[in-house]
């Protein structure tokens, strides 16, 4: 809920729900753990979640696709590591060197 006073003495009122609704999974597969999340929020009551949404609660498909995201993440096979060549073209890379790297060394 909110007050507002304006400076001529007037006020008005106003309730702004904020919520938020997450979901996380872990799943074991042959003692290889992996995490899935997945959720939603906004300005809505809670009633928001149990409505159906594609065809089922909505809370239902955050569930569903926390446990999709595991389940990928526990078959997807080990990222190579080590020294690999990178080529960076104009634009964006600049961008992102600099997010990544300058501001540290502006520090």
């Amino acid at each position: 809920e909110i007050l507002i006073a304006a400076s001529d003495g007037t006020l008005g009122a106003d309730i702004r729900p904020l919520v938020r609704f997450s979901v996380s999974v872990l799943v074991n597969k042959k003692g290889q753990r992996e995490h899935g999340s997945a959720g939603g929020g906004g300005r809505f009551d809670l009633d928001y979640f149990i409505a159906e949404h594609e065809g089922e609660m909505r809370a239902f498909s955050y569930a569903r696709a926390a446990v999709h995201q595991a389940l990928t993440n526990v078959a997807a096979q080990v990222a190579p590591a080590g020294m690999m060549p990178v080529i960076l073209g104009p634009g964006w890379p600049g961008i992102l060197l600099h997010e990544a790297v300058g501001h540290g060394l502006e520090g």
